[in-house]
C-alpha cells in the first residue's frame, strides 16, 4: 500500500534500473525517452533483450518453475527502462508476484502478462560487448555499459 501511493504521488514517466558498476551516458538516455515518448510508450520497456532463452538452461530451482520451455524476452543487460505504467503495475501487484532467479528474469516473467512494447536496443550494452574503453569514446550512441571493474570505470571517466 505505501509503494503505490508513492509511485501515484511522485511525478515521473520512466525508471532507470542499473547498478553501480555501470556507467550511464545520461544525455543519450534522456534522447532515447523522448524518442519513447514520441512513439507513444506508455508501456514500455527499454533494454536489449535476449530472446527464447530456455527455461531448462536454468541453474536454479526457482526459474524451473515457470511453465514453458522458454522465458519471454529477458534483459541482456542490468541497465534498462520501465515506463510508469509498467512500474505501477509491479507495485500494485506485487504481493502476488512470484520471485525467480534475478531481476531481470522476474521482470520478464512479471510483465509478459501485460504485454509491453519493447524497445529493444543494442546501445545498452555488458562490459564484454567493448573491445576497449577508448571504443566507448569513440561509440558516442551508446546507452549504459555494464559490469565494469571499478578500474575500467576510472579510465572511462579519464577518457569521456
Amino acid at each position: 500500500m505505501f509503494l503505490t501511493s508513492i509511485v501515484s504521488s511522485v511525478d515521473f514517466d520512466y525508471i532507470l534500473f542499473t547498478t553501480d558498476q555501470s556507467f550511464l551516458h545520461i544525455t543519450n538516455i534522456l534522447l532515447k525517452l523522448d524518442s519513447l515518448d514520441s512513439a507513444g510508450g506508455a508501456a514500455v520497456w527499454s533494454a536489449r533483450f535476449n530472446h527464447f532463452q530456455p527455461v531448462g538452461d536454468a541453474e536454479t530451482t526457482e526459474d524451473l518453475r515457470y511453465p514453458a520451455l522458454s522465458f519471454p524476452p529477458l534483459p541482456a543487460s542490468r541497465s534498462f527502462v520501465l515506463s510508469r505504467r509498467l512500474a505501477a503495475y509491479l507495485v500494485t501487484n506485487a504481493d502476488l508476484l512470484e520471485n525467480y532467479s534475478s531481476l531481470g528474469t522476474s521482470l520478464a516473467v512479471w510483465l509478459a502478462a501485460v504485454s509491453p512494447r519493447l524497445a529493444d536496443d543494442h546501445r545498452w550494452r555488458n562490459a564484454g560487448d567493448m573491445v576497449s574503453v577508448a571504443e566507448l569514446h569513440a561509440a558516442s550512441e551508446i546507452l549504459a555499459v555494464d559490469n565494469l571493474s571499478a578500474r575500467d570505470m576510472e579510465e572511462i571517466w579519464r577518457v569521456v
